[in-house]
């Protein structure tokens, strides 16, 4: 058995479990990193690229990104953790290009409103575009892992957080390609394993190795897990035929500027897709489906189509 003493551990090897890592050694202390994925390869490789950076014009204050937040959120979610995103959403993009990722620019090289995309929730424009889409994000986070002085254990699956006196002291894992064990202690753990969405397989676009190990192994050691129903979802995806069923398509900003969904009867059910949330788009589809209105196959009709009428839809 592999021993070894840090003063921070990060599980997870995306973008949440690399940043943690890569700031905590900036800091001075002694970071180790598991991932039983190769680091990069999880849902971070396999996002669209966006990332919302607040700030790009000058009325878009954090109360402004605050709002928006707090509305798409239907006034459930935790206004604290909200301000703290709406005030510090901005450094995300420069932590990334400071990994070696690169976001679009404007003729004159720069980041500016004249490239950023205004995504549904939002009401001013705050998106940017990677070239290479996710790949490059967890191209970036890898690289950037490179660089700091951090422990890098891949394709290693943490099995159970160690204690001690009722506090969190280390992480049991096992190196999946040789078999060995590792008990790692350390003064303090975080937990970035990512989502749970690939327990709904194959009506999913997550990857398949996102199946709650994180929110087991906090619930193990006593912590509460608080609105696990709260799941996530992009809207769009395949229904048929079967070997295809739950590949993503994309998000509301995939339906673009001219986009409209209709049930089964041919009836309207939204335009203006790509200004809408995930969150109401499930809803609209869902709802519809309950109601008996969806298709043979579960689900409604997105029509792309009246995108090729115009200019700004053809990009679609």
């Amino acid at each position: 058995m592999e021993l070894a003493q840090y003063d921070v551990i990060c599980i997870g090897g995306g973008g949440a479990g690399v940043t943690a890592a890569v700031a905590a050694s900036r800091l001075g202390a002694k970071v180790a990193l598991i991932s039983k994925e190769p680091v990069g390869h999880g849902a971070t490789r396999i996002a669209g690229g966006t990332m919302s950076c607040p700030g790009m014009v000058p009325e878009d204050v954090p109360e402004r990104l605050y709002e928006n937040m707090m509305t798409a959120g239907e006034l459930i979610n935790n206004p604290k953790l909200v301000m703290i995103v709406a005030r510090e959403g901005a450094e995300a993009a420069a932590i990334y290009e400071n990994f070696g990722h690169l976001f679009e620019r404007d003729d004159e090289g720069r980041i500016s409103e004249k490239i950023a995309l205004t995504r549904g929730g939002h009401n001013l424009p705050r998106g940017l575009i990677s070239k290479a889409e996710g790949v490059s994000l967890g191209t970036a986070i890898r690289a950037g892992l490179a660089r700091a002085n951090v422990d890098v254990y891949e394709e290693t699956l943490a099995t159970g957080l160690l204690t001690q006196a009722g506090h969190v002291a280390g992480v049991a894992a096992l190196r999946i390609v040789d078999g060995e064990w590792l008990a790692l202690g350390a003064k303090s753990v975080v937990l970035a394993g990512g989502g749970n969405a690939g327990i709904f397989y194959p009506h999913t676009d997550c990857m398949r190795g996102g199946v709650g190990d994180g929110y087991a192994l906090a619930l193990d050691v006593g912590a509460e897990l608080l609105d696990m129903e709260q799941t996530q979802a992009l809207p769009f995806s395949v229904t048929h035929p079967q070997a295809m069923t739950g590949i993503n398509i994309g998000d509301p900003a995939f339906a673009g500027p001219n986009g409209l969904l209709f049930n089964d009867k041919g009836d309207l059910l939204a335009d203006h897709i790509n200004r809408k949330t995930r969150a109401q788009i499930c809803k609209i589809i869902s709802t519809e489906v309950a109601k008996g209105n969806g298709t043979a196959r579960g689900g409604v009709w997105l029509d792309n189509r009246p995108n090729h009428k115009t200019p700004e839809g053809r990009a679609y």
